[in-house]
């Protein structure tokens, strides 16, 4: 039974809307819905503030990961330029040391060919001088034996004792010495050709004690340059160790993207998960 004064009635269709309900509900006691209709209201407020708040943080994931992503690539692809270069570099390296050892065998052999050759120069220059020697005594003998046939070809009376020369003694001595003349001068003629071919042997040497010396030098460039390779090969490969060190570098930070996507996909299951609490809420609250 409700009893309502009439000292201040208002007719009930006059009343407004949630005055209306609350007098339905005071009279059926049913105003507890309101109270949780209310806090469903505040609920939901509160998870959709909590929305917003996820739907910033997801983009700042978002953008994280994406800065993380290119800082990856970016050195990555660094590292693997630098990491072609060195090992372009080693290759080249390593073919120029086999080039340059390759070389030094060469020279080497050519050197070693030289000095057997070289080595009889002293040899070929006493012979020089002998033959020179022997030259020069054979043109004495020559002269000696002209200088005979000379005078015996002039003088019929010997200039020391007056005596007559017989023309028979003439004629045997200028056949003689003429005959010895011959053999020298043609003695003579094989010694002057054998002395040119021993100058041309000489001279042959001591072009081969040039090129030997010149040989020896480009050697002493060629062990400076392959010195200077091995020392770069090295260092090489003292900067390939260090880089597979900074490829740790590298590692560590694919793992910190890992984690920001996994922080991001976390993220996305709680926003979900709000979603569907603000979706269960609002179909309650109505």
């Amino acid at each position: 039974v409700v009893i309502l004064g009439s000292s201040s009635f208002v007719p009930f269709m006059q009343l407004s809307t949630n005055d209306r309900r609350s007098v339905i509900e005071n009279i059926l006691d049913i105003d507890i819905f309101t109270s949780m209709n209310i806090i469903l209201k505040g609920k939901l407020l509160q998870l959709k503030e909590t929305t917003r708040s996820i739907v910033n943080t997801l983009e700042i994931s978002k953008n994280k990961i994406e800065s993380q992503e290119n800082y990856v690539n970016n050195i990555t692809s660094k590292s693997n330029k630098h990491t072609q270069e060195i090992d372009d570099t080693v290759l080249k390296l390593q073919k120029s040391i086999t080039d340059l050892e390759d070389e030094q065998t060469a020279l080497n052999e050519e050197i070693k060919s030289l000095t057997k050759i070289t080595d009889s120069k002293n040899t070929i220059k006493t012979k020089i001088d002998k033959l020179k020697e022997l030259e020069t005594r054979i043109n004495s003998n020559i002269k000696v034996l002209s200088t005979g046939i000379d005078f015996y070809s002039s003088n019929n009376d010997c200039p020391m004792c007056s005596q007559p020369i017989s023309e028979e003694l003439k004629n045997t001595e200028i056949n003689k010495q003429k005959d010895k003349k011959l053999k020298l001068e043609s003695g003579l003629v094989e010694l002057v050709t054998e002395q040119e071919n021993t100058k041309e042997i000489y001279k042959t040497i001591l072009t081969n004690i040039d090129r030997s010396i010149a040989l020896q030098l480009l050697l002493g460039k060629k062990e400076a340059n392959l010195e200077s390779t091995i020392t770069q090969l090295k260092d090489l490969n003292t900067k390939k160790i260090q880089k597979i060190e900074q490829d740790k570098d590298i590692e560590a930070e694919y793992n910190k993207l890992v984690s920001f996507k996994n922080e991001l996909e976390l993220i996305i299951k709680e926003k979900a998960s709000i979603n569907e609490s603000i979706i269960y809420n609002e179909s309650i609250s109505e």
